[in-house]
């Protein structure tokens, strides 16, 4: 979907500046792109310390049944 809507392919370059407008607005989505993939792994690394964490506390066979609830 990043790709789909990237500046590469939604904005034309052969219209006044260049291609300067084009330039920046791929810079700009692509740290917003960069940021987002970031933020999940983050937020999976997270989730995946409080399961083990949560394993450690009250066992496997605790934390598979509240998964399943």
């Amino acid at each position: 979907m990043l790709l789909v809507l990237h500046p590469a392919w939604t904005i034309s370059a052969s219209k006044g500046d260049c291609g300067a407008t084009k330039a920046e607005a791929a810079l700009v989505v692509s740290g917003a792109a960069a940021l987002a993939i970031l933020v999940q792994a983050m937020l999976r690394a997270g989730l995946a310390v409080r399961r083990r964490r949560a394993a450690a506390r009250h066992g496997p066979n605790e934390t598979r049944k509240r998964e399943s609830d």
